[in-house]
């Protein structure tokens, strides 16, 4: 919020853009076979205004960085967040700083990235990122992942897609995403899944069990 109090007035005027800037024509990286570099109208807005600046090597974010989840393991603060590329494509990437120092971040870049096959499910984004740390010291992130076209904003994310690691640093992603893809079943389809909350509860004798919140868009 601003000391003036007018957050509202800037999220309407900055943030959020028209339903026709996010038509596939404003993302023209995500059609098979284009070249160029995307840049949004909200994103210069943002820019014109003051509120983005650009970075040399784009490790932290071409425009914008969103969907933070930080973990802390030991003394090192591990903060998770989806950021953009020059063609507007987004990625799952990495900052850590001491718990100590929490300001001073050392950044990484993308650790979950996208598909390189047009109309997989995370060819445009990979986004949301949420971690947890299983019984045997393996980490599982969820993440959604959009396609880029849709019919609606929503309907551009077909499912939410996993991976794992041992370190926090290296990820891998499950070969077979997305783990929960959108139903279409004919009683109640689901056209658009984002946004897992995962929490993990520890069981007896090792075992546990995956609890997930998400959103979902019915047709």
């Amino acid at each position: 919020m601003n000391p003036d109090g007018k957050t509202d007035a800037i999220v309407r005027r900055y943030l959020w853009p028209s339903a026709a800037e996010n038509t596939p024509s404003r993302y023209p990286e995500l059609k098979e076979g284009s070249t160029g570099t995307y840049v949004s109208q909200a994103q210069m807005r943002l820019k014109a205004a003051g509120f983005l600046h650009d970075t040399a090597d784009g490790v932290f974010g071409e425009s914008l960085t969103m969907n933070p989840c930080a973990i802390v393991e030991g003394d090192t603060i591990y903060l998770f967040y989806a950021a953009d590329d020059k063609n507007g494509r987004r990625q799952v990437r990495l900052a850590t700083a001491p718990v100590s120092d929490p300001e001073n971040f050392t950044h990484y870049g993308a650790v979950i990235d996208n598909s390189q096959t047009f109309g997989s499910f995370d060819y445009a984004w990979c986004v949301l990122p949420h971690v947890v740390k299983l019984p045997d010291g393996t980490y599982y992130m969820l993440y959604s992942g959009n396609r880029g076209y849709g019919e609606s904003a929503l309907a551009c994310f077909p499912g939410l897609g996993c991976a794992w690691s041992k370190d926090l640093l290296t990820w891998e992603k499950y070969e077979n995403n997305p783990v929960l893809p959108s139903n279409g079943k004919e009683d109640y389809p689901i056209v658009g899944i984002a946004g897992g909350g995962l929490f993990c509860e520890n069981l007896e004798n090792g075992n546990y069990k995956l609890h997930l919140y998400y959103t979902a868009c019915p047709s």
